[in-house]
């Protein structure tokens, strides 16, 4: 889990010219961390955001398909998927799962 840390760190912090270089080195450790544990949803949907960050939606959409199978209570997931599912022009997606997004935060809180 501490390579899944380094690389969300590397993708939140990323900005300006330096983002493309840490949005790459999160992708190493994401694919790193996958190695010692495979499709874990953690790091599946950490891997998910940082494809979001590089715009490769259909590879983020099945990381995130993979994760959510296995977290379906998992409000972040619903949120990557939005945002994918809106990227690929699938509107009724991005729909649904805001729907299902909002029924869990609403459930949360």
């Amino acid at each position: 889990m501490v390579l899944n840390n380094l690389a969300i760190a590397l993708i939140c912090g990323a900005d300006g010219p330096s983002m493309a270089a840490d949005s790459e080195r999160a992708l190493q450790l994401a694919e790193s961390a996958l190695a010692i544990v495979p499709q874990q949803p953690d790091v599946l949907s950490t891997r998910g955001e940082i494809l979001i960050a590089q715009e490769r939606w259909e590879d983020a959409r099945r990381d995130l398909e993979v994760a959510l199978s296995k977290r379906q209570k998992s409000a972040n997931i619903r949120r990557l998927l939005v945002q994918v599912f809106e990227a690929l022009g699938e509107p009724a997606l991005a729909a649904e799962h805001g729907r299902l997004l909002k029924q869990l935060t609403d459930e949360e809180g």
